[in-house]
């Protein structure tokens, strides 16, 4: 049986998420970044809400999973990016903010091979 995870997402959160990935590692397990600035860690064989928090103070444009140190990386339409430890319980109530752009953070990209992470936003030249 295939899952219409957005659907299903969109049916329990009750509103439109804006960034979504799917950890393949932990199998079954799937991130969700909503418009309210909302995180939700989701089970995605039973469609239940394991944990969540409100990370941004506006809408979380962008997810980013870190496997090897276990963070999850988000940005949003607030102009920061912020870190934090993610288990496949539950997210850390902490987190850190690393940088604040100037405008929309768009895209994260994690690059393993040296150990780096890259953001784009709309930020002015």
């Amino acid at each position: 049986m295939q899952i219409d995870y957005i659907e299903a997402i969109e049916t329990f959160h009750k509103g439109i998420f804006h960034a979504f990935i799917v950890i393949e590692p932990w199998d079954r397990i799937i991130m969700g970044g909503f418009l309210d600035g909302k995180i939700s860690l989701w089970n995605s064989t039973t469609m239940t809400e394991i944990d969540c928090i409100y990370s941004h103070k506006d809408c979380v444009t962008c997810l980013c999973f870190v496997e090897s140190q276990q963070i999850l990386i988000s940005g949003g339409r607030d102009k920061f990016i912020k870190i934090r430890r993610i288990t496949q319980d539950s997210l850390d109530e902490d987190d850190i903010v690393l940088v604040e752009h100037t405008d929309v953070v768009r895209s994260l990209l994690y690059i393993p091979k040296i150990n780096v992470f890259l953001s784009a936003g709309n930020d002015p030249e």
